[in-house]
């Protein structure tokens, strides 16, 4: 199995720089450029060549980006500071809505709680009307047509009632 290295990527002007040291540094031990450049450096010091060149340019660019980030350094926190201030208005604007209206939830809950007992305090308050209007009708002390309206009426308004009842135990439930 083979083992294939990643290519990397070569700076911009590799061939010309690595030309260009051959040249500056073959001039050294001779007398005309010509015969330098037509002169290589031996394998090893060639791949060192390579690795420094791409050194300095990843230095270089490093550099460049560090020196583009400082630059924008100001703005990110202009921007930090613009969102904080953005956050915190808008979470105290959501934090009074919510309060306002858990208050408004309590004083409804309240009110909602009492009308439901008075309700079904009137509710059991027909209902006993009722039982008693069936006992004097057994015991003959009112007629039967009179009995039918009046029973017919309360009935009619129990019911009612017991709607209402039904209803607000079911919206609150919810």
């Amino acid at each position: 199995m083979v083992n294939k290295l990643p290519r990397l990527r070569r700076p911009r002007n590799f061939h010309v720089r690595v030309i260009q040291y051959e040249a500056d540094h073959a001039l050294d031990g001779h007398e005309s450029q010509e015969a330098a450049q037509t002169q290589l450096l031996p394998y090893h010091s060639l791949v060192l060549l390579i690795v420094f060149v791409i050194k300095d340019e990843l230095r270089r660019e490093t550099l460049q980006y560090s020196r583009e980030n400082l630059e924008k350094e100001p703005q990110i926190m202009e921007l930090r500071n613009q969102c904080r201030i953005i956050r915190t208005s808008e979470l105290a604007t959501a934090q009074e809505k919510l309060n306002e209206l858990e208050k408004r939830k309590r004083s409804s809950s309240s009110t909602l709680l009492v009308l439901f007992f008075i309700n079904h305090k009137a509710m059991n308050q027909v209902d006993e009307e009722c039982e008693a209007l069936q006992e004097k009708f057994l015991e003959k002390e009112i007629d039967t047509s009179p009995f039918v309206h009046k029973y017919k009426n309360l009935r009619t308004t129990y019911h009612k009632r017991a709607l209402n009842h039904l209803s607000a135990k079911t919206s609150t439930m919810c």
